[in-house]
Formats: structure tokens, C-alpha cells, sequence
């Protein structure tokens, strides 16, 4: 890459370096460490798990009880279909809307094979 001038903020000094240490310098690392990745992926899949099973749990007992039917019953019953909807479609809408241009999903599927 090349080389470009950065201002390092508080000292007044320049220096040179390379476009991707200057990424890197202001955006952090591309990539995480697996020491990282493995533990957050752990507790992102627990919560995935735990929202979907609590919310279609409580879809099914206000379905299913009669006694249930009342006005803020169906107010519950709202924000767990509101919330199933985002835990599933969660990644999605985030790289559609959150993050245009980048997505990932198709990236991963239309990657050759070095």
C-alpha cells in the first residue's frame, strides 16, 4: 500500500506509515482474535437461543389459555412476535440497512477457493 502523512493528534509530530497501519491504528485489528470470537459467539448464541424459546413460550401459553385474552396479554403476545421477529431477522436488517454494501452472507457464498 502506499505511504501517507498522519497527524498524531496531541504530541505535533508527523510520521509515515502504510494505509493499513493507519486503519489499524484508528480502527483496530480487521480481524478479532479467536480467544475473542469463541466467547462472544457463545454468549450471542445463548441469547438467541433464550429469546426464541422465551418468546415463542409465551406466544404458545397466551394462545393456548383462554384466561389469557385479555388487553395486555395481546400487548405481550405483540412484543414477543416483535421480538422473534428481530432475533431472527436480526443479521439480516443489520447488513441491509446498518451496514449497505457489506453483505457478508453473500460475500461468504461467492468466495472462490484459493
Amino acid at each position: 500500500m502506499s505511504n501517507m502523512s498522519a497527524w498524531s493528534g496531541g504530541n505535533e509530530t508527523w510520521f509515515n506509515m502504510s494505509l493499513d497501519e493507519y486503519l489499524e491504528s484508528q480502527l483496530g485489528p480487521k480481524h478479532l482474535a479467536l480467544s475473542t470470537v469463541v466467547p462472544l459467539t457463545v454468549v450471542l448464541l445463548v441469547i438467541f437461543i433464550a429469546g426464541v424459546v422465551g418468546n415463542v413460550c409465551v406466544c404458545l401459553v397466551i394462545i393456548k389459555n383462554q384466561s389469557m385474552h385479555t388487553a395486555t396479554n395481546y400487548y405481550l403476545f405483540s412484543l414477543a412476535v416483535s421480538d422473534l421477529t428481530l432475533l431472527i431477522l436480526g443479521k439480516f436488517l443489520a447488513n441491509q440497512f446498518i451496514f449497505p454494501g457489506k453483505n457478508q452472507s453473500v460475500d461468504l457464498l461467492t468466495q472462490k477457493s484459493k
